[in-house]
């Protein structure tokens, strides 16, 4: 993709990217915990709205990984 088609859709879902990023952001993963199980299901809920399948790996219950298959 080159640097102007990826501008392009970058303007084109700015509202949704900040309100993606700001619903991350408000997660409580702080070190030392590094809790990361609201992180996680922010973005398989975004995941999930967007149709974009998504599993879970999970070693430590507090820290899930998300991987999104696209």
């Amino acid at each position: 993709m080159s640097v102007n088609a990826l501008t392009t859709q970058i303007d084109r879902y700015h509202d949704k990217l900040l309100n993606l990023c700001s619903n991350l952001i408000q997660c409580q993963s702080a070190h030392p915990e590094g809790r990361t199980v609201e992180c996680v299901e922010v973005i398989r809920e975004y995941c999930d709205r967007v149709g974009i399948n998504t599993t879970n790996h999970t070693k430590d219950p507090n820290k899930p990984n998300i991987v999104a298959h696209i």
